[in-house]
């Protein structure tokens, strides 16, 4: 984008009534309308802005394709937890059905003399740990079959079907060393916070600039009314009035407010440096 370096024009008015000498109205001559227009030639300070601007677009982009991966991981490790979740139910209720059994059989040899008590009332212990992991299966697949359908968008009324899933196995030639860097590599969120600090450093460099010289295309169109006593206080009175050409505007001394925003700038690139080596 270089719309810090195209012109811009305004329009505006400064009509007033005069007593005495005409005075000005916020640093304009009182006038029935102006135009006024303006644009920068040489201002590194824009021009760092703008680069910046550019890699905070990038550094958003990269936010949103990394929240993309994060849904999809989401939603791959839903579905794969479900899936074992309701495996691990079916072998639960099996072993349950087969300690109520059990727990019947010991029972009656208890009755007839051939167990001790004890060996009763561990098998009911048995049987009701078989109940209580029933149930806590029951309920976290209820959740994550919640979550699932939050995720894909799929209505909470109707039913899920679990296929089975098959993870592949990683490719013997790769080495863990060798995964863990393709995925930072790949690593969107990452990507964003290298964006951002290049971002950072155009707002440094940014406010480095503020110590150059700013040159500025101008000019400026007014339309005055007899009504303001021009005429008593100029040997000449022209109702139509124009200027045209180059503003410069060197620094001198702003040293304290420069470096306090320095100051403040390097802060932020130091956090985002931070954040990245994290």
């Amino acid at each position: 984008s270089r719309a810090p370096f195209r012109p811009e024009v305004f329009l505006g008015s400064g009509l007033a009534a005069t007593k005495g000498f005409p005075l000005s109205i916020e640093g304009s001559a009182p006038s029935i309308f102006t135009v006024s227009t303006s644009q920068a030639l040489f201002n590194p300070n824009l021009k760092n802005l703008e680069k910046m601007a550019g890699q905070m677009r990038f550094s958003a982009e990269r936010s949103l394709e990394e929240k993309r991966d994060d849904i999809v991981a989401q939603t791959v490790l839903t579905y794969l937890d479900l899936d074992k979740s309701r495996r691990s139910l079916e072998y639960v209720r099996g072993r349950a059905a087969t300690l109520v059994e059990t727990e019947q059989i010991v029972e009656e040899r208890v009755q007839a003399g051939l167990e001790p008590p004890l060996g009763g009332t561990r098998a009911k212990l048995n049987t009701a740990r078989s109940r209580s992991q029933t149930v806590a299966l029951e309920n976290q697949i209820a959740m994550l079959e919640f979550t699932l359908r939050d995720l894909t968008g799929i209505p909470q009324s109707e039913t899920i079907l679990i296929e089975p899933a098959e993870v592949p196995a990683p490719s013997r030639e790769e080495t863990v060393e060798q995964l863990v860097g393709r995925a930072l590599e790949n690593n969107q969120g990452i990507k964003a916070l290298e964006e951002e600090i290049r971002a950072k450093e155009f707002l440094v460099k940014s406010e480095e600039a503020l110590r150059w010289p700013r040159i500025n295309l101008v000019g400026q169109y007014g339309l005055f009314s007899n009504i303001n006593n021009y005429s008593d206080y100029f040997r000449k009175f022209s109702r139509n009035n124009a200027v045209f050409g180059i503003s410069i505007l060197v620094p001198v001394y702003a040293h304290d407010r420069f470096s306090a925003r320095m100051s403040k700038v390097q802060a932020e690139m130091a956090a985002t440096r931070y954040r990245w080596s994290d």
